[in-house]
C-alpha cells in the first residue's frame, strides 16, 4: 500500500521547536502542510515542505495536514520546549 499514512515520517515527536517531514512518495509530487493548533487556528502553510520550525509557538499539541490531490493526512506533534 502506497498511501501518505504508510510512506510519510514525521519526527522528532516530542519537538523542541524543528519538525522534519519524510515522505518518499511526495518527493517528485505536489503537496500541501498545514499546521493547526488545535483551535484549529492554522500557524503554518507552504507547500512541498520537508521542515518547519514552531519554535515560536507556545508548548502543546499540534495538528500537521500533508494534502496531496489523492488523499489528507494528519499527525499529532508535541511541542515541548
Amino acid at each position: 500500500d502506497l498511501s501518505l499514512t504508510n510512506q510519510t515520517t514525521i519526527y522528532p515527536n516530542p519537538t523542541q521547536g524543528i519538525i522534519n517531514i519524510k515522505q518518499d512518495l511526495l518527493q517528485t509530487h505536489f503537496y500541501e502542510v498545514i499546521v493547526t493548533d488545535l483551535h484549529g487556528k492554522i500557524i503554518f502553510k507552504g507547500q512541498n515542505t520537508q521542515q518547519i520550525n514552531l519554535s515560536q509557538h507556545p508548548n502543546g499539541l499540534y495538528l500537521i495536514n500533508i494534502i496531496t490531490p489523492q488523499e489528507k493526512y494528519i499527525h499529532k506533534i508535541n511541542l515541548v520546549k
